[in-house]
């Protein structure tokens, strides 16, 4: 009876620590994983970006947003090592998010894909709080590497870069857009990819006074008279891709410029001589009445 006894204490005790051993090492692996929350607005993308990371060991998507508000929120809640934020529209917003991430989580690094390689774009990422800048044409190695990288407190630029970047910071003397400031830049960069006063007013929780102060304030600093100059220049400075859809933003804003030209060149000329035009207006239309008269009579 007591073998039994003896023989069973042995099997429950072994059994435990086996237990044990088993948790400890599921935690030990759960600690070594990088937990990353994803931040993109598309769907389709963040499926595309957690199929990639899944494929690697000690990687993994912990969370997935789509907003800028969620991002937030989830931060507040979770401890995360890596935040891997999507940029579709270059530059618009992820500045001031990055800001606000950093006064949460001071120490948590941020890497941001970019659909845009410009140097001045990657420099404010990195003096507003990233951690690492890669682009789009960055291999899927390099998104692994770049978040393993920054994880260990290390920032990681796109390799492709990296020369242009050094070179634009030892360039010397600064360009007009320098003098941008960050929101100013934040605000140049949804006005050249199309999007009125008024909706960056609401994305950006700003009044719509605001940002039109922020826009002239834009104009004056690059000595821009439209935005039809401003994405003309976003363009050939690469801070915006040469795709169909900027091109149809160049169209639209130059379209707006003539025409808001041609409306206001009428209103002033309106303005200084409307009793000259009275005068010609009313002749021409005594001038029409009796032509149309001395026709019918002729006639």
């Amino acid at each position: 009876m007591l073998v039994v006894f003896l023989y069973t204490n042995c099997i429950v005790f072994t059994a435990w620590r086996w237990y044990k051993v088993a948790i400890l090492t599921v935690e030990a692996k759960d600690s070594a994983m990088l937990k990353v929350l994803l931040i993109d607005e598309h769907q389709i993308i963040r499926e595309g970006l957690k199929q990639l990371l899944e494929k690697t060991p000690d990687i993994v998507v912990a969370e997935e947003v789509d907003s800028t508000s969620d991002a937030l929120r989830k931060i507040r809640k979770q401890d995360f090592n890596v935040v891997l934020l999507n940029s579709i529209t270059p530059g618009h917003r992820e500045i001031e998010l990055i800001k606000q991430m950093r006064s949460l989580r001071p120490t948590l690094p941020t890497l941001v894909i970019s659909a845009s390689s410009e140097e001045l774009l990657c420099e404010r990422l990195l003096k507003g709080g990233a951690s690492g800048f890669l682009t789009k044409l960055s291999a899927a190695d390099e998104l692994v590497e770049a978040i393993r990288t920054i994880s260990r407190g290390r920032r990681y630029i796109c390799p492709s870069i990296v020369d242009n970047i050094v070179d634009f910071t030892l360039g010397g003397s600064l360009s007009p857009i320098d003098t941008l400031s960050d929101r100013e830049y934040e605000v140049m960069l949804a006005i050249t990819s199309g999007k009125r006063i008024k909706q960056i007013a609401n994305e950006m929780s700003l009044s719509v006074k605001t940002v039109s102060t922020y826009h002239s304030r834009i104009l004056q600093k690059l000595r821009f008279s439209s935005d039809a100059e401003m994405i003309r220049y976003a363009i050939e400075q690469g801070i915006v891709t040469n795709s169909i859809a900027t091109r149809g933003n160049l169209f639209l804003a130059e379209l707006n410029f003539k025409t808001g030209s041609a409306v206001a060149a009428i209103k002033e000329i309106w303005h200084l001589r409307k009793d000259v035009i009275f005068i010609l207006i009313v002749v021409s239309i005594i001038a029409y009445v009796f032509l149309s008269y001395l026709v019918s009579v002729l006639l």
